[in-house]
């Protein structure tokens, strides 16, 4: 069996589900401030490497001039004037009124709170970090409700990363 055949029926063993997007109309009121419009998902614990209540984050060109800026409050972070749950619903925000294309945007990189994971130079390097984020994925799927199915999945995976290197 090739990787390409791993891979083919890797995508006819995947459960197909439908998962639901949290609206902001469904979040609690307590979700923020009165009288505040809150846009996005809820806060989740992802979320947890915002930067503190307070903070102003900039959007910076090339050269260092600030184009645009959002502040970081108790319920989510205010970019002009309205509130958004998460970096990235500001950013999308942002970026509409920069012009720049695209309809997603990590908040986290577009407002410099972090730089973006660039691509290793070395292959192992590479491998190395790509096989940490498989396992960590890897680990909590096999704890979860789809235990059979990703068992599967990562046996089939296993077969392929064997004839790779074989």
């Amino acid at each position: 069996m090739t990787a390409k055949t791993a891979t083919k029926k890797l995508k006819l063993t995947q459960p197909r589900t439908k998962t639901k997007k949290p609206n902001a109309a469904a979040q609690p009121p307590e979700a923020a401030s009165p009288g505040a419009k809150v846009t996005g998902r809820a806060r989740t614990a992802a979320d947890l490497r915002s930067p503190p209540v307070g903070t102003t984050l900039t959007k910076t060109d090339r050269t260092g001039k600030v184009r645009c800026a959002c502040t970081v409050e108790k319920d989510g972070v205010r970019y002009g004037d309205k509130l958004y749950a998460t970096l990235s619903g500001a950013a999308v925000a942002a970026a509409k009124d920069l012009g720049l294309s695209g309809s997603s945007f990590n908040g986290f990189v577009f407002w410099q709170v972090v730089k973006p994971l660039r691509a290793a130079q070395n292959p192992a390097e590479r491998l190395e970090l790509l096989w940490k984020r498989y396992a960590e994925v890897l680990g909590k799927a096999v704890d979860g409700e789809h235990k059979t199915v990703v068992t599967k999945v990562a046996k089939v995976h296993g077969a392929a990363l064997a004839e790779l290197i074989a």
